[in-house]
């Protein structure tokens, strides 16, 4: 295996965390492991498609035999010129047009938490208020109360995948961006493609952070399901960042990801 890299990248000072936060994904100690004890490369001349661009590896990245490169290298060069943007919810095709995995957006608005019992009910019995170009927000808020209303304490992502039975037919009924955390199936995929939406990221582990983006919660629904299970009706500005995951053409940050692993090994 050793002669079979043409390139070595010095992996054994790469910090996981840095990537797994980035693209909201975990990986395990083994996978781990066999990364940093493979201590990868590429060949020289191997070809890799970004966005529908195909570049050669080293053209990309100048390898030389007395460099050395860390997967965060890679990372950072071959993710191109990200996007920026704010987005006013409720969210118009148009302001979505050109944007792409990878690029960042924060929202101002209205957006609205729901987990997966209440992704079930809306589907049983509609959604309590309108979710025409709304931006739905996988989390399980922290909420206090006193006699002046509602306060904000926390307010974090949870973990996608569990809304997957439910997510592509609630797309259907209007909502364009998703929020959550570590990716969706391909049945959603299918539906932000068809729906012209987005499936975005909020970085895990900062719940106490995004409060500061939260100026107000304007409603709440369903709270029979128990706090992190209604639905929140939160006004925001600038809330995020957020790194869109799945794009409205069917592109992926996760796949696009595991692809620049599989270079490596």
């Amino acid at each position: 295996m050793e002669n079979s890299w043409e390139f070595k990248i010095n992996l054994n000072k790469f910090d996981f965390g840095n990537i797994e936060s980035k693209v909201g994904i975990k990986f395990s100690d083994n996978f781990k492991s066999f990364i940093r004890n493979a201590n990868g490369a590429s060949p020289k001349q191997k070809i890799v498609t970004i966005s529908e661009k195909k570049y050669v590896l080293n053209d990309i990245l100048d390898f030389n035999t007395s460099s050395e490169y860390t997967t965060e290298d890679i990372y950072n060069n071959l993710q191109g010129d990200q996007m920026e943007k704010n987005i006013k919810v409720p969210v118009k095709n148009e302001d979505l047009t050109d944007l792409k995995i990878g690029d960042v957006i924060t929202l101002t608005g209205n957006i609205i938490t729901a987990r997966d019992q209440a992704h079930k009910r809306i589907l049983e019995q509609g959604a309590p208020l309108d979710i025409e170009g709304a931006a739905i927000f996988h989390a399980g808020p922290i909420i206090s109360e006193d006699e002046n209303g509602y306060k904000m304490v926390a307010v974090g992502p949870t973990t996608s995948m569990r809304m997957n039975p439910y997510q592509s037919d609630v797309i259907d009924m209007g909502p364009k961006i998703v929020i959550g955390k570590g990716g969706m199936d391909d049945k959603v995929r299918k539906a932000l493609v068809k729906n012209n939406a987005l499936y975005v990221v909020a970085t895990g582990g900062c719940a106490a952070l995004y409060v500061d983006a939260v100026e107000e919660i304007e409603s709440v629904d369903w709270l029979d399901l128990g706090m992190p299970e209604a639905m929140w009706n939160l006004k925001v500005k600038d809330f995020g960042p957020l790194i869109v995951a799945m794009d409205s053409e069917g592109n992926s940050l996760y796949d696009w990801f595991l692809n620049q692993i599989r270079m490596l090994i």
